[in-house]
């Protein structure tokens, strides 16, 4: 069901970081998640200012706390993964305003709801540490 697409001009216009960093889901289930060794999972609206306001500030901060690129960038479109919305760390909560995941071995450690600067911080340097 996890179907790659190209990467959206939207995203790479808006972002700090490079195309061939991202890896894009146009439509995905849970099973996803069990496939990222390490990295940041992040849910796109496009129809949301404020995920597209967090897609902004999350490409910026990756730019600057993973330069190397040691994460994995995982991008999906809410609307082609509502398989997701019914993940146990989701369920109920996910309205399209950002959400992000920080997954370690096909394991979510950490999620927010919506783009918090220091909980993303935090989450990634804990996640790079971790590598």
């Amino acid at each position: 069901m996890n179907q790659l697409a190209d990467v959206p001009l939207g995203l790479t216009t808006r972002s700090k970081i490079s195309a061939e960093r991202i890896v894009y889901y146009s439509h995905a289930d849970e099973s996803l998640i069990g496939e990222v060794r390490c990295g940041v999972l992040f849910v796109m609206a496009y129809w949301s200012i404020y995920a597209v306001n967090a897609f902004v500030a999350t490409a910026e901060l990756l730019s600057e706390l993973d330069p190397d690129g040691r994460l994995q960038v995982v991008v999906v479109d809410t609307d082609g993964t509502p398989a997701l919305y019914d993940h146990r760390k989701f369920l109920g909560r996910m309205i399209g305003a950002g959400e992000t995941a920080w997954i370690r071995d096909g394991q979510i450690v950490a999620q927010t709801l919506c783009f918090d600067r220091e909980r993303f911080i935090a989450n990634t340097r804990s996640l790079l540490d971790h590598q």
